[in-house]
Parts: C-alpha cells; sequence; structure tokens
C-alpha cells in the first residue's frame, strides 16, 4: 500500500485489515523490544496501522513490557521471602567484610580494672 492510498483510504475511513503474520511483525516485535526509544505511536506508522493495534499484539503475543509499569504488580509471599533472605545475605557479608577489616582488640580488660 502506497503511502498516497493509506492516506486516502485513512480519510475516507476505510482501513482495510493488514495480517501480522510473517515479516510485518517480526518488524514490529523489533521495534518494540529493540528500539525502547519508539513508543507504539511512532512504530505504528511505520507499519501503516495504529497505536491499538500495536499494543494489542504486543499484548496478545505476551511480548516484553516496555518501561515502568505504572503499578507494580504485587509480590507473593514466597517472593517477599526470597527478597527478605537476600538481603539479610547481602547484610551478612557486609558485616563480615567489616568486621574482617577492623579486628577486635586482642587483649581482653576485665570490667572495673580499666584506665579511671
Amino acid at each position: 500500500m502506497t503511502g498516497q492510498t493509506h492516506l486516502a483510504n485513512s480519510q475516507s475511513g476505510f482501513n482495510p485489515p493488514l495480517s501480522w503474520g510473517g515479516n510485518r511483525e517480526a518488524i514490529a516485535r523489533d521495534l518494540w523490544e529493540n528500539r525502547p526509544d519508539l513508543s507504539a505511536a511512532k512504530i505504528a506508522p511505520i507499519l501503516e496501522t495504529t497505536k491499538n493495534a500495536i499494543i494489542g499484539v504486543a499484548w496478545r503475543r505476551h511480548w516484553k513490557p516496555r518501561g515502568e509499569s505504572p503499578t507494580p504488580l504485587p509480590l507473593k509471599t514466597l517472593d517477599r521471602l526470597n527478597l527478605l533472605n537476600q538481603r539479610m545475605d547481602d547484610v551478612m557479608s557486609e558485616t563480615e567484610a567489616i568486621l574482617l577489616a577492623h579486628p577486635a582488640p586482642t587483649e581482653v580488660v576485665p570490667h572495673g580494672t580499666g584506665p579511671p
């Protein structure tokens, strides 16, 4: 479809459906996943379609999400426990590194017998 034909069709309100198979879908997915600077609205004219068509095919085909999710998905309990466990491991490693870098004094002074 030429640019002039597409413009004439869009002005008349008639947009013939275009197939999402093969090369067209591969181009859309490549742009979606490898060009985060291109929004769906910018990808759409390249493929002579609409922004919503791009978003729809990405959603139906389970393409990787783009950008930040507007609302974070709730974590399952097991995921939260795994994150907490990882943080505790990190704290323990950091504490061990600090203790190794600053060893305790070797001389033990009984309580109450130190300098006045």
